[in-house]
């Protein structure tokens, strides 16, 4: 996760790459992912947005016993 030019060279080593959405436009354009700023809690965003491209079903289990709470 970057916000700086500086933090390219990590993109590519990384293999997934987030910018912050107050980072310049030439680092957003390197980046995969591109999150909400520092003040729109960014950070929290691209955690989530990991943790779904990580864990699918895990999510999904989720949603399925939250429905499943609901109901009884």
């Amino acid at each position: 996760i970057g916000d700086q030019q500086n933090d390219v060279s990590m993109f590519a080593a990384a293999g997934i790459s987030i910018a912050m959405g107050n980072a310049p436009d030439t680092v957003k354009r390197q980046a995969g992912y591109v999150t909400a700023t520092n003040d729109e809690e960014g950070i929290v965003h691209a955690l989530e947005w990991l943790r779904c491209l990580t864990h699918p079903v895990t999510m999904r289990q989720r949603l399925t016993t939250a429905k499943d709470n609901e109901s009884n």
